[in-house]
């Protein structure tokens, strides 16, 4: 299979890795997934799904998670997806009949069962890849509204919370970020997953928090990342991404500034700190 890169939110997105990589993911589109090899792991504050080889999941819009992507021991780890706007969703509603909910469920990730036309659809798109020459537009249009066609008639729960989902609703500031301190998505974006405008965001969040929102965070992370190793028995190595930290050299010079120790050596840090 010939490597090729794509950006992420294009209609169709393909990757390909030899070691694992870990991402964060901010999304804005709703999307379909296959692993063609390896495994795939994707979590967020409540939820957590492992994709094997060849077998599908399904990722919604408005919601922060983290990817890790493990290569298979005797191949790269490759994946591809197909991301759905508004606009091609409810285009599709318009033509065809969709069954809708009166309180429909909307997934931010779900494991999709496999079946004959979701496999010939994504194996199409195997056979492309692999000869190195994409689709043009047009086809991955087609391709998307064949998607969308195979989730109203194979999972119209699915179908249905994406007709449902609608703008993003103002919520607690306390549940959202205590649910979400660990991803380092820009404040805009926190202030768009809050249902806020960044503006609104920052005023707020001071009247709830009484400082501002990067040194909360950075605040939330350490603390979280001291009991994990103190009351936990973890690592740095093994919490640094979990809490939000990038690389492990700027969580160790973040957590000594903040504690007077490097965090492996957290047993040595006082209660009283």
């Amino acid at each position: 299979m010939k490597q090729i890169e794509l950006q992420s939110e294009r209609p169709l997105y393909f990757a390909q890795y030899s070691s694992a990589v870990k991402k964060e993911l901010y999304e804005r589109k709703y999307k379909v997934i296959k692993v063609l090899s390896g495994k795939a792991v994707i979590s967020n504050s409540t939820e957590r799904i492992v994709i094997g080889r060849d077998r599908y999941a399904f990722v919604g819009p408005g919601c922060f998670s983290k990817i890790e992507m493990v290569p298979a021991a005797n191949a790269p780890f490759s994946i591809v997806c197909l991301n759905f706007d508004d606009r091609i969703i409810n285009d599709y509603a318009k033509h065809n009949s969709v069954q809708s909910c009166k309180e429909p469920v909307s997934y931010n990730l779900r494991m999709l069962d496999n079946s004959e036309w979701i496999d010939a659809l994504f194996g199409s798109l195997s056979l492309y890849i692999a000869g190195g020459e994409l689709p043009d537009d047009f086809l991955v249009k087609v391709k998307l509204i064949e998607c969308l066609h195979i989730i109203n008639r194979k999972y119209p729960e699915v179908m249905s919370g994406m007709l449902g989902r609608g703008k993003l609703r103002k919520i607690s500031l306390q549940t959202f970020m205590n649910d979400n301190y660990m991803y380092n998505a820009p404040l805009v974006r926190f202030a768009e997953l809050s249902g806020r405008s960044l503006s609104s965001f920052r005023r707020d969040f001071m009247a709830e928090f009484k400082t501002t929102p990067n040194r909360w965070i950075m605040e939330k992370r350490l603390s979280v990342a001291y009991d994990m190793l103190k009351n936990g028995g973890k690592r740095p190595s093994e919490i640094y991404w979990e809490v939000g930290f990038e690389t492990l050299a700027h969580f160790s010079r973040r957590f000594k500034e903040r504690y007077g120790v490097p965090p492996t050596r957290i047993n040595a840090v006082k209660e009283d700190i």
